[in-house]
């Protein structure tokens, strides 16, 4: 099983008014070159109630769907949050995670 974890931090204003958030995580097999799309996590929608909101994703993926390339892989997380209210998007990768073969 692999499992995201973030903080995500609000500004009391964005609280106050009520403004309302998505987020989400997209997995990549991460190549030099290319990266391959592994999976997404379905889209969230809410409100923070508190200036901090700790966040985790989960997957269990089969070891095939990652084998997309001759030795190790690497893999790192995309995780998005976006200001529903305001349309503005932020987004931060997560350091590769090496992956041997086999």
């Amino acid at each position: 099983m692999l499992e995201i974890k973030a903080t995500e931090t609000f500004l009391l204003e964005e609280l106050n008014q009520g403004f309302a958030f998505e987020d989400w995580v997209t997995l990549w097999e991460w190549d030099d070159s290319d990266h391959d799309h592994i999976d997404n996590q379905e889209v969230e929608r809410f409100k923070p109630k508190s200036i901090q909101r700790r966040r985790s994703w989960s997957w269990e993926i089969d070891g095939e769907v990652l084998d997309t390339e001759l030795g190790g892989e690497e893999i790192r997380a995309q995780i998005f949050l976006r200001n529903a209210t305001t349309g503005s998007t932020i987004d931060k990768v997560t350091p590769l995670l090496q992956i041997s073969p086999g």
